[in-house]
């Protein structure tokens, strides 16, 4: 079955043959399997530098749980030894499995990060992990052990072949519903989702940029093999290519088109922008053995899309830089807890800063009329952000990760509900019914602990994106930051999104900032929602009454 899903990719699928005719870059080492009549006979495997090798040499990879026991790895006090063999008895039977599988479909050489790559040594670490886009695109295949949690489970596991029988009911009912008589199949749909997406595999950091970045991917899944490549996705029981299983991903297919198509690429920004969006969202809900590992983990992905999206830093894109830094934890409850990361220095305003699963509401990423009908902008501006901070975060140094803004600031009181939600209970001073009867606030802080003792802290409001528009006009929202002051002036650490609705005209008269041309703010903010509703561009008439301010 994997051996017809593999040749009629290589024969009709346009999308995932693109590299074959190219030189292909190759890892720094690979694992040559060696020629032997049986697949199952490693006795001549041997790890090679790939300098010996023709470029575009054919190679597979492998995707695994590394797991908490311990297995054959490359070392300095190894490499030599493993240049000439490596011993069958010394390698976990994930390992040993994709071996096989790989000898089977015709592929010689196999790479493995715990073999391929010098362990516990960093400067052997920095330069693979900064070759991993290469390492998967290039690669021929991906071999997958998702249903492993561990090198002891492999690739080839114990299952019921009576699960793949095609089963069959027959339909005999009566009266109007005679004319659906028949024979049908039963399949479950969601299977693709249980084996895959819910697999111990697919809960790794690291195998969320595999999987996006190889264009061909076998799935050992329990109790059935899955296929996925760019043009389609199959399983044992539903094998032929283009099944109901394809769409189960519909936010891959616009990264993998952009990958894998020809010069032209993809033109449409903003989908392939949102499918990047939706990508750090999967990948914030992953596991990672090292919390460092954070960016180098999609580093890979980063680079094969800085060509399209433009600069990339700590994680954000530059060219969306101010529909990005409205990025939400995903849990409202407190006790949910997200914690900042060990990797100190990466600053507050990116989600990177979390170790927490995040998401970013699709409305806040297109630049287009939502659901409801609202138009959708921008009502700040990024002035200056740092760059290349993605690959010195080790040195700790804060000020790299300055982001200058200029925008308005609305001081505010929060409450606390015990539910872990978190709303406004004053704005400068003045109760809310004071403001605004028709007033909805809604709070997410970026840790447990920033949901305590709020009333006592300064904290303000960072307005971004302003929504218009739709069947309620009136119903004008603000969306923004929530920031706290950093100790020093004009400088503030991010503590976590606001969303205002109903009233949010009111809130934003709150607000301080500068008159337009001589006139009051106020006038200068009924100026504002007066173009606003008008569905006029208004940029200009926001950055005549906004300050820069710095948030670290």
């Amino acid at each position: 079955m994997a051996k017809r899903w593999l040749n009629n990719c290589i024969l009709n699928h346009v999308s995932c043959n693109r590299l074959s005719n190219r030189a292909l870059n190759l890892p720094t080492r690979l694992i040559d399997l060696g020629y032997t009549t049986s697949a199952f006979d490693l006795s001549s495997m041997h790890l090679i530098e790939s300098r010996r090798l023709a470029p575009g040499t054919k190679y597979a990879t492998l995707s695994h749980c590394w797991g908490t026991k311990t297995s054959l790895e490359l070392t300095r006090g190894s490499i030599n030894d493993l240049l000439v063999h490596i011993p069958e008895t010394g390698l976990c039977k994930t390992f040993f499995d994709s071996a096989v599988a790989a000898k089977e479909l015709g592929i010689r050489y196999l790479w493995i990060d715990r073999l391929c790559i010098i362990q516990h040594d960093e400067e052997d670490w920095r330069t693979e992990s900064a070759n991993m886009q290469e390492v998967y695109s290039n690669a021929f295949l991906n071999i997958a052990a998702t249903a492993a949690r561990d090198g002891d489970d492999g690739c080839f596991m114990e299952r019921n072949p009576l699960l793949l029988e095609k089963c069959f009911v027959r339909a005999d009912w009566d009266g109007d519903a005679e004319r659906y008589n028949g024979l049908y199949q039963l399949v479950t749909i969601n299977r693709f989702l249980d084996c895959i997406e819910g697999a111990p595999l697919n809960s790794r950091g690291w195998v969320v940029q595999e999987r996006y970045l190889s264009r061909r991917i076998l799935q050992f899944c329990f109790q059935r093999l899955f296929w996925e490549c760019c043009e389609s996705a199959s399983c044992e029981v539903e094998p032929d290519p283009g099944s109901r299983f394809a769409q189960k991903k519909p936010h891959l297919a616009p990264l993998k088109s952009w990958t894998y198509s020809g010069p032209e690429r993809l033109k449409d920004v903003d989908s392939v922008h949102w499918a990047w969006c939706f990508m750090v969202s999967k990948f914030s809900k992953c596991k990672l053995t090292h919390k460092s590992d954070k960016l180098p983990a999609i580093a890979g992905i980063t680079k094969d899309f800085e060509p399209l999206l433009g600069e990339n830093v700590v994680g954000l894109w530059k060219r969306f830089i101010e529909y990005e830094l409205l990025w939400s934890t995903s849990s409202k409850h407190p006790d949910d807890e997200p914690t900042r990361t060990s990797f100190s220095c990466v600053p507050s305003w990116s989600w990177a800063s979390l170790d927490k699963s995040i998401y970013f509401h699709q409305s806040h990423v297109l630049n287009t009329v939502d659901s409801c009908g609202r138009i959708s902008y921008i009502v700040a501006e990024v002035l200056n952000m740092p760059t290349d901070i993605t690959w010195h975060v080790e040195t700790d140094e804060m000020e790299k990760g300055e982001l200058t803004i200029k925008g308005q600031l609305i001081k505010v009181q929060l409450d606390p509900w015990q539910t872990g939600k978190t709303i406004f209970s004053g704005i400068n001073g003045k109760s809310v019914d004071q403001i605004c009867s028709d007033f909805e606030a809604d709070c997410h802080m970026d840790r447990k602990d920033q949901y305590h003792d709020t009333s006592m802290r300064t904290i303000y409001c960072l307005p971004i994106l302003s929504q218009v528009g739709g069947s309620l006009p009136s119903r004008h929202t603000v969306t923004g930051l929530l920031l706290e002051p950093s100790g020093t002036q004009s400088s503030f650490k991010r503590i976590g999104l606001f969303r205002v609705t109903g009233g949010s005209i009111h809130f934003l008269r709150q607000g301080d900032g500068p008159a337009l041309h001589g006139g009051s703010y106020n006038n200068t903010i009924d100026r504002v929602l007066q173009y606003e509703f008008r569905g006029k561009e208004v940029t200009d008439i926001w950055a005549a009454h906004q300050f820069a301010i710095v948030i670290i």
